[in-house]
């Protein structure tokens, strides 16, 4: 048995005690305090509603941790819902990716250097938020439940023990250290953050690289050195560290005219989703391999899978564009990539990847033009 499936089986194992001792703890509580339940359809609903306000809680605890620790909001997600920072506004609107619907947050320092006891607090700010809802809401309901009985009353009483323990539950089951190909607990970043080391260090090193192209360094003008630290590192790093360090890599050589390196790397870290390890990275892998096809290989036809799975995928409107620009070029229909090129354009004013949107500008007006970029050495 493989380590990976060990560490999978405990995981699973602490996730069912946990889960069936939370249950236990919930029932007992309720008959403690004489509380019914509902009928199963207004119990169903109930529990939908606390899941979707426990999770609102937590991610708001981070953004909050967040301001006040000076970060640059860019958005927040819960279910069905999210509220994104295009350009300078503010734009609620729904999420369609169902890997993030079960709550993100996403901010970054404006330091290239954040501070550990800031990032502690901006991570540890979610659990902190669902301990607190839960303290408050569980004493309401030990206080009420000495009154006299209505229905009204009971139902009362049932949301808000409910939402004192699975908002208990969810803050606990955050801050336990766990972690997974593609994802990091609160609890696992902070105890990394804590202990220091090789480890700290090199996610240390690719926030600042995150930061610095986010902030407005395009993808060529990155630190070279720091980037070849962290890419030889891969040890020290989770999947999903190690992937994004290489995806930067990839925008790095693509900016640069290194074409050949560009591909391979999107090609490795395409090759990857047939684990499904990085949905949030699948829309853009798909489009940058469909503008390579398309603009510098010149094959459309290769181009088109890959330019149909990107519109399926999360991607950035400008970067879609800028694929379908390249291939409508390149198949001969100029008219409509030039529209998708000045589409393209109106949209990268709007994107979160102020470095990348630089890179991004200067192709897309090559191709509203009506010519496909050629790949120049920097």
């Amino acid at each position: 048995m493989s380590k990976k499936t060990l560490h999978t089986i405990i995981q699973f194992i602490i996730g069912a005690g946990f889960g069936a001792g939370g249950m236990l703890i919930y029932l007992k509580g309720r008959e403690m305090l004489m509380i019914e339940a509902p009928g199963w359809i207004a119990a169903i609903s109930t529990l939908l509603v606390v899941i979707f306000l426990t999770v609102l809680i937590h991610e708001l605890g981070h953004l909050i941790a967040g301001k006040a620790a000076g970060f640059r909001f860019l958005m927040i997600s819960v279910g069905p819902f999210k509220v994104q920072k295009s350009g300078e506004t503010i734009r609620p609107g729904l999420n369609k990716h169902l890997n993030t619907s079960g709550g993100l947050t996403l901010m970054i320092p404006e330091r290239l250097d954040p501070e550990n006891s800031k990032m502690i607090w901006f991570i540890a700010a979610g659990p902190i938020a669902n301990f607190i809802l839960g303290a408050v809401t569980v004493s309401l309901a030990v206080i009420f439940s000495g009154a006299e009985t209505t229905p009204g009353l009971n139902y009362a009483l049932y949301f808000l023990f409910t939402t004192g323990i699975v908002s208990i539950l969810l803050g606990l089951a955050s801050i336990i250290p766990s972690e997974s190909d593609a994802f990091e607990s609160d609890g696992r970043q902070i105890l990394d953050l804590l202990r220091g080391g090789d480890k700290a260090i090199t996610k240390q090193r690719l926030t600042v690289l995150s930061v610095s192209i986010l902030n407005g360094t395009r993808p060529r003008d990155i630190d070279t050195r720091l980037l070849e630290s962290v890419l030889s590192r891969s040890d020290s790093q989770s999947f999903s560290q190690a992937s994004t360090a290489r995806f930067i890599a990839a925008y790095h050589h693509l900016d640069s005219g290194n074409i050949e390196a560009a591909e391979q790397i999107f090609d490795s870290l395409i090759s990857d989703l047939e684990n499904e390890k990085m949905p949030m990275l699948k829309g853009t892998l798909f489009s940058e391999k469909a503008f390579i096809l398309s603009a510098y290989r010149h094959d459309a036809g290769a181009a088109l899978p890959f330019l149909e799975k990107a519109r399926k995928g999360y991607v950035e409107k400008q970067t879609l564009s800028r694929a379908e620009a390249a291939w409508h070029i390149a198949m001969g229909c100029l008219d409509d990539g030039i529209a998708s090129a000045k589409q393209g354009l109106k949209e990268a004013p709007k994107s979160l990847d102020k470095g990348g949107a630089i890179f991004e500008t200067e192709i897309l007006h090559v191709l509203s033009k009506g010519e496909l970029p050629k790949p120049v050495i920097h």
